[in-house]
């Protein structure tokens, strides 16, 4: 496993802290209605993209719906060499009630 799972506190913590990519891996509707301020919003159409124009050494942080996609998505950018990769436990319904 190349990326760490992570709370929605600890997700709190690393927003004060650092400069965070935040992806959002929901399908669009989800996304439009409600995401993460900042959060990109990352899917088949546009993938490429973010791989080839986001730097590799700012800390990504990816969520879903409730952690489970997510850990997929978090474990392939760690394979496509991100360093610092995290994947938000309880996803985006653990964030929205927090």
């Amino acid at each position: 496993m190349g990326y760490q799972a992570i709370t929605v506190m600890d997700l709190k913590k690393l927003i004060a802290e650092k400069e965070l990519i935040i992806v959002d891996v929901r399908d669009a509707l989800s996304f439009e209605q409600s995401h993460i301020k900042n959060a990109v919003h990352l899917h088949d159409g546009n993938l490429d993209f973010f791989l080839n124009e986001t730097k590799r050494d700012r800390p990504v942080v990816v969520y879903c719906f409730h952690g489970h996609s997510s850990r997929n998505a978090a474990n392939y950018l760690n394979e496509q060499g991100f360093a610092e990769v995290f994947s938000l436990e309880g996803g985006y319904a653990d964030w929205e009630s927090s």
